[in-house]
């Protein structure tokens, strides 16, 4: 038993996907109609969209605590003129910044951009980077050069004119023009030829701010390894020579921009090593002009051999006062240029030779803090937290090292007491030397003082001047800007299969729309949530008679009928001898006549005394779709006690087990004559008579007629018409089942569409045919407005 119900729920599971694929696939005309449109305008948009390319560049940033970038120059690395290590995320700050952007719009001259229209639609845009036929100069001042818009359509008339789209006249090559906002001239190039007769070009000046704006939103630079120092660059643009000549430019700006901030410590140390190394040269002048004058005074040529030995001590004591002296004026000459810093804009003098490490260490933090306020001083103001914070350290800095030149001075003037203390001893030993002696080997000291110091500026500048020409850029370029020819826009797989998937999801999302919105009782399987039993389904088929079902017919809602046949005798019991069928609906218009008709046939041809009665005294159309007519019927047999069975009862020619009894007369009480005792006493004779009494009712769901007829019946044959009856009528016969108002009570489907074939359990065939009228088996066709025609039409009929 439980193998048993799991293949029922694997059986209905197969059914229920099959069931949700073939909703969609008998629909494949209006999916195969949105592909084709969205293919077609896929094509269209390929044909007039303008491609977009991408170019890319890679540079490395050298990190020179990791390793030099250039070998040749380590050898300088001991006197300090190599820069320390770079940060890859500072230059890409750097690269985006829009000073060197600026610098590239100008360079290039972006601000201008040629357009040829295209020849034949006038819809496409090519942009020219090179060999454009014609320059346009805009004689206009540098202050709104850089603040105006400018576009001019220009046609090439001939060789020597031109003309401007908003201008009356015709103008000539070389002329001077004027426009709204500015005044122009436009020249021929030496790429103009006769091509461009009729040709038309659209000439674009930007802004500078937009410019440089529209550059930034479509480069994009990034690092792309954690692990190396190398920074992509890239960017977007519908001509790759101009994205190619963007990028390389920005390479060449940045190069630039980097090797004069590396300079700018070098040229301010040149500039101090120079002012010093004049005023030197004129105090040492002066000292070599007494010694000579000194000489020639008192015509000095030697020292005498006897103070040889105490002159080599006083020698030493000598240099180390030399030493200090060195010491002492550097000191002198810091604090001074230090106090002349006019605010915190200048570098301090580097690599001057201190022998305190800690003025040495400060002058280089100083410098660095300089360097980094200036760079951010490119792209903000003073008011900056971060600038205002630099100048706060500057100044902490300043004074510091102010603070430990006094403090290096006042050491120095100790160590030169103690060194004078020294050497007055060793001069004591030498009170033989004449007086003259003694005051020339102060002029020597003075002089050795000043060479020793010019010297040592000498050395410095060198040094100095090597660090300006050693100075390198701290990138190399690993690849030049380089664009794949193929556009990265549109692509054109990837436009095809979009434009696919979406000519599929557009009929896809049309027709769940529709289901969603769909309140139509469309098949048995609408049954289901209501509780209610279905017996059978009546296929939809055009230009039928009224009687189908019969005994030589093949069709298949003939077939359907004989097949509802079956199933009313496995509901029916057989053990009566008579049984009574009663066939309503919710609303007029659904089938009853057509189905009470041909349900009649069907059974008669079974070999069963059958009577159909025409129960709906309000409004009979039994008569009418039969095509007869007769004096009474049941009506006028319930009113009338004269009359009996015999003279309301029809034969049929070529049937005899089968016969009609029409509505008869009009009453103005319907409803109360069923209640009559006439009435119950027509049936009881019937079923005398007859195996098969089928009435055919009014609406249930219209007048209350029908409620007064179901205690005499067996089964209820409810008939709801598919793709008219909306669902929320079903309630009215599951209430009849849950209040007991009917014995038995089942729903068949009348007029199952090919739309919905097989929607049900099995019952009936779901045959439909492409005509494009049809009748809805004997019912008389709605009327519906044009608009729903046509619609109903395109959804139903494909």
């Amino acid at each position: 038993m439980k193998n048993h119900d799991t293949f029922e729920f694997e059986q209905e599971e197969k059914m229920s996907v099959r069931e949700i694929i073939s909703n969609y696939t008998r629909h494949w005309k209006l999916f195969l109609f949105f592909v084709f449109i969205s293919v077609f305008l896929a094509v269209i948009y390929l044909r007039f969209s303008t491609p977009i390319y991408e170019s890319k560049a890679a540079i490395l940033v050298n990190d020179d605590e990791n390793g030099m970038a250039n070998p040749e120059l380590s050898l300088f690395n001991d006197m300090g003129l190599l820069g320390g290590s770079v940060n890859v995320k500072n230059e890409i700050e750097v690269l985006n910044s829009r000073k060197l952007m600026e610098d590239v719009v100008k360079t290039l001259g972006l601000q201008k951009t040629f357009y040829l229209i295209g020849d034949k639609s006038g819809l496409q845009r090519g942009e020219i980077m090179e060999n454009s036929p014609i320059e346009v100069e805009l004689l206009l001042a540098d202050s709104l050069l850089y603040e105006s818009e400018l576009n001019l359509e220009i046609e090439f008339l001939d060789s020597e004119h031109f003309a401007v789209e908003g201008l009356n006249t015709n103008k000539k090559f070389g002329a001077v023009f004027y426009t709204k906002c500015s005044r122009l001239r436009i020249t021929k190039t030496a790429d103009f030829s006769s091509k461009w007769l009729g040709q038309k070009l659209i000439f674009h000046f930007s802004t500078l701010e937009n410019s440089v704006n529209s550059l930034l939103n479509k480069i994009t630079i990034e690092s792309t390894n954690e692990d190396a120092n190398v920074i992509s660059i890239g960017i977007t643009g519908p001509n790759y020579k101009k994205n190619n000549a963007v990028i390389d430019e920005l390479i060449r700006q940045h190069q630039i921009d980097a090797i004069q901030d590396k300079n700018q410590v070098a040229q301010n140390t040149s500039l101090f090593i120079n002012e010093r190394m004049r005023l030197i040269t004129a105090e040492l002048s002066s000292v070599e002009n007494e010694s000579e004058q000194y000489k020639n005074k008192y015509k000095l040529v030697d020292i005498g051999a006897n103070t040889s030995q105490f002159m080599q001590k006083e020698e030493v004591a000598d240099a180390a006062i030399s030493d200090a002296n060195i010491q002492l004026s550097l000191s002198s000459f810091m604090i001074e240029f230090v106090k002349k810093l006019n605010g915190n804009t200048e570098l301090l003098p580097a690599n001057l030779g201190f022998t305190d490490r800690s003025i040495v260490e400060m002058t280089q933090q100083y410098n660095e803090l300089m360097l980094k306020k200036n760079r951010l001083l490119e792209n903000s103001s003073k008011k900056n937290p971060a600038i205002e914070r630099i100048d706060g350290q500057l100044a902490g800095l300043k004074t510091s090292l102010v603070a430990s030149l006094k403090n290096n001075k006042e050491a120095i003037n100790l160590e030169l007491k103690t060194l004078e203390r020294k050497q007055n001893g060793y001069e004591s030993k030498l009170a033989e030397i004449p007086k003259y002696e003694r005051e020339f080997r102060d002029i020597q000291r003075q002089q050795q003082i000043k060479e020793t110091l010019y010297l040592y500026l000498m050395e410095k500048r060198e040094e100095n001047e090597i660090r300006l020409a050693a100075t390198i850029d701290n990138t190399k370029v690993i690849d030049y800007a380089y664009c794949d020819k193929n556009p990265i826009s549109p692509n054109k797989k990837n436009v095809y299969l979009m434009s696919f998937l979406i000519g599929l999801l557009v009929p896809f999302v049309i027709l769940r729309i529709r289901r969603l919105m769909d309140n139509k009782v469309h098949g048995l399987k609408d049954l289901e949530k209501f509780n209610l039993q279905g017996i059978g389904e009546i296929p939809f088929q055009q230009g039928v008679q009224t009687i189908v079902a019969t005994d030589d017919s093949r069709s298949h809602i003939a077939e359907s009928f004989r097949l509802l046949r079956t199933n009313i005798n496995f509901l029916l019991d057989q053990t009566k001898k008579s049984k009574v069928i009663t066939i309503t609906s919710t609303e007029t218009g659904e089938g009853k006549t057509f189905t009470s008709i041909n349900l009649a046939h069907a059974l008669s041809h079974s070999g069963k005394k059958t009577v159909l009665l025409g129960l709906d005294l309000r409004a009979p159309k039994m008569g009418k779709y039969l095509g007869i007519d007769a004096e009474f019927g049941v009506s006028n047999y319930i009113v009338d006690d004269t009359l009996t069975l015999k003279d309301i009862l029809l034969p049929i020619d070529g049937n005899p087990l089968l016969s009609y009894v029409l509505s008869g007369s009009i009453p103005p009480n319907p409803a109360e004559l069923f209640l009559r005792n006439r009435f119950s006493d027509l049936i009881e004779e019937l079923k005398n008579q007859f195996d098969y009494i089928i009435f055919d009712t009014a609406p249930v769901g219209v007048v209350s007629d029908t409620l007064n007829i179901f205690s005499h019946c067996d089964l209820v044959l409810y008939i709801a018409r598919a793709n008219i009856l909306e669902k929320r009528f079903l309630h009215l016969p599951q209430n009849l089942i849950s209040e007991k108002k009917v014995p038995k009570l089942t729903v068949l489907i009348n007029g199952v569409t090919n739309d919905y074939k097989g929607y049900g359990y099995g019952y009936g065939y779901g045959y439909g045919y492409g005509e494009k009228s049809a009748a809805y088996y004997g019912e008389e066709k709605p009327i519906l407005p044009r608009w729903k025609k046509i619609f109903y039409r395109w959804t139903k009929r494909k």
